[in-house]
C-alpha cells in the first residue's frame, strides 16, 4: 500500500479513508506528523472543508450551533471520525482545529480501540459529550 495507489484515483471516499487509517496505524504507527508529510496533498482539502464548516457555525449567530454540528457529524463514518481524531493530534490540526472540535462534543460517537484509547486524554473531556463508555475510559486513564 504505497502512496502511488492514491495518485491513480483508484480509491475513493470511505475506501480511501480506510486505507489511510491502515497506513497511519501500520506504517506510521499513528504518528500523524510523519503521515502528513507524505499524504497532506491528498487529505488536506478534506480536513480544510470540515474545519471551514465548523468555523462558520462557530462564528455565526445561529442560536443552536450544536444542532448544526450534530447534523454535520452525522455524515461521518466511524473511520472518518477516527481519521479526524488523529489529524487533530498532529501539528497542523492541533492548534485551531482541535479546540474547535472540543467546543462541539465532536467525538461523542467515536468508536474506542486501543490506538484511540492511547490518545484519549490528549483531548479535553468535553469533546466526548455524554458518551458514558468513553467518559469512563477517559476517567480511568486519567487516574493512572
Amino acid at each position: 500500500m504505497d502512496r502511488d495507489n492514491f495518485k491513480d484515483g483508484k480509491y475513493y471516499s470511505s475506501e480511501a479513508i480506510k486505507r489511510y487509517l491502515l497506513i497511519l496505524k501500520n506504517i506510521y504507527k499513528v504518528d500523524y506528523n510523519k503521515f502528513n508529510t507524505n499524504y497532506e496533498n491528498h487529505t488536506g482539502t478534506y480536513f480544510i472543508q470540515i474545519y471551514q464548516i465548523l468555523k462558520f457555525i462557530k462564528n455565526s449567530t445561529i442560536k443552536n450551533q450544536q444542532l448544526y454540528v450534530n447534523i454535520l457529524r452525522a455524515q461521518f463514518t466511524k473511520e472518518e471520525l477516527e481519521f479526524l481524531f488523529y489529524h487533530c493530534l498532529g501539528s497542523i490540526g492541533s492548534q485551531k482545529f482541535k479546540p474547535l472540535l472540543e467546543d462541539f462534543e465532536f467525538f461523542e460517537h467515536l468508536a474506542l480501540n486501543p490506538n484511540i484509547e492511547k490518545n484519549l486524554t490528549k483531548y479535553n473531556k468535553s469533546i466526548y459529550g455524554k458518551k458514558e463508555a468513553i467518559l469512563a475510559k477517559y476517567d480511568e486513564l486519567k487516574e493512572h
